[in-house]
């Protein structure tokens, strides 16, 4: 029985932290909206997971075709953009509010925070 309670303890924080891993990939309508307007006004964008191990920030530049599309999931929406790599490759991203980072004041900053959207987030200033 201890064992029992033990692994649905261990199943219920591995849940919490995966669900954290996407918090901001699935939006509704509106902030689905209000994201696709602000993104379409940024040259280039950071996709980066700080708190995540040996990810390496990608920037894009040359972003095009940003849009939002329902999930299939009951109300919910994604973006997807598509946009140049350094290295000149077009990629096509599902993006991910958290994770994705706009230009501000310098620095760049999670669109999530920039958009004042509720997130569970540590981030670093990335220069």
């Amino acid at each position: 029985m201890k064992l029992k309670k033990h692994l649905l303890i261990l199943t219920l924080l591995l849940s919490a932290l995966l669900a954290q891993a996407d918090q901001l990939s699935y939006l509704n309508k509106a902030d689905a909206e209000r994201a696709v307007r602000y993104l379409k006004t940024q040259h280039s964008l950071v996709i980066w997971c700080a708190c995540c191990n040996n990810d390496k920030p990608v920037r894009l530049t040359r972003i095009r075709n940003i849009r939002y599309t329902h999930t299939g999931y009951r109300v919910f929406y994604e973006i997807t953009l598509r946009g140049k790599t350094e290295t000149g490759k077009t990629i096509t991203y599902t993006l991910d509010l958290a994770y994705t980072h706009a230009r501000k004041d310098k620095v760049w900053i999670p669109v999530c925070h920039i958009l004042n959207m509720e997130c569970n987030l540590v981030w670093r200033v990335l220069e």
